[in-house]
Formats: structure tokens, sequence, C-alpha cells
């Protein structure tokens, strides 16, 4: 059998074998932290827009809250002077009619809470719509005089 002395082997090959592969080792774990700081870094930036759009969705909120709380604290009335115009509703008279076109004519703030409480009335189409609103606005009997 042959022996193997020390002087037949190169302990230096052996060495750098094994940093060779220490190397690939480390180069390997960099590039799999590299990639997971890519990828942290595109969702970061996807969380930012998604953080800015809620924002602006949270502006144009505020602004029309704003908006429209000036505007009811301009338009404030009472609300049974409303209340009893719309009591006549729908309109069974010509005299009615005339009540209701004075007060729509002389109180904006009456109008257009009108034009909005009509507008909510809604329909599968035109025509519906329409006949909806006419029906809350004027009799039946009144409609065939």
């Amino acid at each position: 059998m042959q022996e193997i002395m020390l002087n037949d082997i190169d302990f230096g090959s052996l060495v750098s074998i094994a940093q060779n592969k220490q190397k690939t080792d480390i180069s390997s774990v960099q590039t799999q932290i590299i990639r997971q700081l890519v990828t942290l870094n595109a969702r970061s930036k996807e969380h930012g827009e998604y953080l800015y759009t809620i924002m602006m969705m949270l502006n144009d909120m505020q602004e029309k809250i704003k908006s429209s709380a000036g505007q009811s604290s301009e338009t404030s009335l009472p609300n049974h002077e409303f209340e009893q115009i719309y009591e006549i509703l729908p309109v069974s008279d010509e005299e009615s009619l005339n009540n209701l076109q004075q007060a729509l004519t002389n109180n904006t703030i009456f109008y257009n809470k009108t034009v909005k409480m009509l507008s909510l009335i809604g329909g599968g189409d035109i025509k519906e719509s329409v006949r909806r609103i006419l029906r809350k606005l004027i009799s039946n009997e009144f409609a065939k005089t």
C-alpha cells in the first residue's frame, strides 16, 4: 500500500478551494440581499403612490365638506318654512300652483332645495323620471283639467 506523505499533499490548493467556496457563498448571499432590497424599494415606491392617492382623495373630500358647510350656513333657513310649502305638493288647483311658483321665484334657497329634491327622484329612463317628478308636483285630478 502506498502511503501518502505530507509532502505529497498541496495544502495551498486546499486552502484556495475553501476560500473560493467561501467567496461563492458570500456572493450568493449578497445577491439575495440585493434582490430583497430591490423588492423592498419597489414596494416602498408603490406604497408611496398609494399614500399620495389617498391624501389627494382626502383633500378633495375636505374641500367638498368645507364648501358644502359654507353653502349650508349661508342658505340656512328654518325647515318649517320649507315643510309648509312642500305640504301643498302635489298641487291640486290653480291657486296652489301660483303659490308654489311665487315661492320658487322669490326664494332662491327654496328654489335650489326644490331642484335638488326633484333631481334625487330617479327612474329607469327619462320617461319614468319625468313621470315620477310630475306625480310629485301635480295631482292627477289637476293634470286632467
